[in-house]
C-alpha cells in the first residue's frame, strides 16, 4: 500500500503494513469499521485502540450516572417541619433586656421642616446632673454647642439620669455632627466638675421627629414640665406655678397667661440664674415650633403631660 492511499476502501482482504500508513490516512478510520474492516481493526489493536464498552452493574443492566441533590440544612429542617436557623425571624438575636438601649440601626432621612425629641441617658456613676455644680457645667456645654453644623438646640431639660432635648437640624449629617460636638461638650463637663474619668453617656442617643403641630405641643409640654413627671411617679409633688429651673422653661415664652404665671415669676425673681451670660437654646426657625403647635393653644402651668387637648383650646 502507498502512502496517500485511503485505507476506508481498501480491500477486506487486503493486508497492509503498518509502519507505512500516513498520519492523514490513519485518522479516516472510522470507529463504526473497527469490527467489519480488518484493516482498520489491525491498525487499531496495533496502536492500542479499542471500542469503549459499556459498563454493567451487578444486576446485568447499564449504570447510569447518579444525579447528586444538593439540599440546605435549613431546606431539610423545613422539610422535617423543624424551623430553619438563622435569618429573620421572630425572636431571633440576642435577647433583648431593659438594659439593651438604642438599637444601632442606620437612622433615617431627616426633614428640615421637622424638629425632634433628643434623649440622652447617662450611666450610673456619672448621675446627678441637678447638682448644682453640675449642672452649672452641663448648662455651660449646652450653650456652647447650642448651634453648630446645621443643628439648633431651641430647649432642654436637665434630669437627674438624662437629658431631654427638642432641637432642629437641616439633615441627617447636621443632626449627627451637631449631637456628636453636644455630647463630647456635656461629657467633658460632667467628668470635669466630679472629677473623675470614663464615659459618661450609657448609649446612643433617641431621635423621634415631631411631624405634626400637636406632636410638637406635646414634647413641649412634657419636656419643659418633665420634673413634675419624675416626682408625680415618685408620689412627690409641687406648686403648679413652679418652673424648673435646670430646663429651658423659664425662658419659654409660649405660657398661657394666668395668674399662677404671675406667681411664677414673682418667685422667680431674684433666683434667676443671672450668672449665665450666655443662653443655652436659640429662638427656633421651623414653622412647627414658632407657630404651629399654637394652633391647640398656649401651655398652661396646670396642664400635665399626655391630658387630650382640642384645636384652638
Amino acid at each position: 500500500m502507498q502512502l496517500g492511499v485511503d485505507t476506508a476502501r481498501a480491500a477486506p482482504d487486503a493486508r497492509v503494513p503498518i509502519s507505512r500508513v500516513s498520519c492523514a490516512n490513519y485518522c479516516l478510520i472510522h470507529v463504526d469499521s473497527l469490527e467489519s474492516r480488518p484493516v482498520a481493526s489491525s491498525l487499531a489493536s496495533a496502536h492500542g485502540m479499542q471500542r469503549p464498552r459499556a459498563r454493567k452493574s451487578r444486576g446485568g443492566s447499564s449504570s447510569e450516572q447518579l444525579r447528586l441533590q444538593f439540599t440546605s440544612p435549613n431546606n431539610a429542617r423545613r422539610q422535617r417541619g423543624e424551623p430553619p436557623r438563622g435569618g429573620a425571624r421572630t425572636g431571633a438575636g440576642r435577647p433583648k433586656s431593659a438594659d439593651s438601649g438604642v438599637p444601632h440601626r442606620v437612622r433615617p432621612e431627616l426633614s428640615k421642616h421637622h424638629p425632634l425629641h433628643l434623649t440622652l441617658h447617662v450611666r450610673p456613676e456619672a448621675k446627678g446632673l441637678r447638682q448644682r455644680r453640675v449642672f452649672c457645667a452641663v448648662r455651660g456645654a449646652l450653650a456652647a454647642a447650642r448651634e453648630q453644623f446645621g443643628f439648633r438646640l431651641v430647649h432642654y431639660s436637665v434630669q437627674g439620669n438624662h437629658i431631654h432635648l427638642i432641637a432642629e437640624a437641616n439633615d441627617r449629617t447636621a443632626l449627627t455632627r451637631g449631637m456628636q460636638g453636644l455630647t463630647i461638650r456635656v461629657a467633658l463637663a460632667v467628668n470635669r466638675a466630679r472629677s473623675r474619668r470614663g464615659r459618661v453617656f450609657r448609649d446612643r442617643y433617641h431621635a423621634r421627629q415631631l411631624r405634626s403641630p400637636l406632636a410638637v405641643r406635646r414634647a413641649l409640654l412634657y419636656v419643659l414640665r418633665n420634673d413634675r413627671h419624675h416626682l408625680t411617679q415618685r408620689g412627690l409633688s409641687l406648686p403648679s406655678w413652679h418652673r424648673d429651673p435646670c430646663s429651658s422653661a423659664r425662658q419659654f415664652s409660649g405660657w398661657k397667661e394666668c395668674v399662677l404665671l404671675r406667681l411664677a415669676r414673682q418667685a422667680e425673681r431674684g433666683t434667676e440664674a443671672a450668672h449665665h451670660d450666655k443662653p443655652a437654646a436659640v429662638a427656633p426657625r421651623t414653622f412647627l415650633l414658632r407657630f404651629g403647635w399654637q394652633r391647640y393653644g398656649l401651655l398652661g402651668l396646670e396642664e400635665r403631660a399626655g391630658e387630650q387637648v382640642s384645636s384652638g383650646s
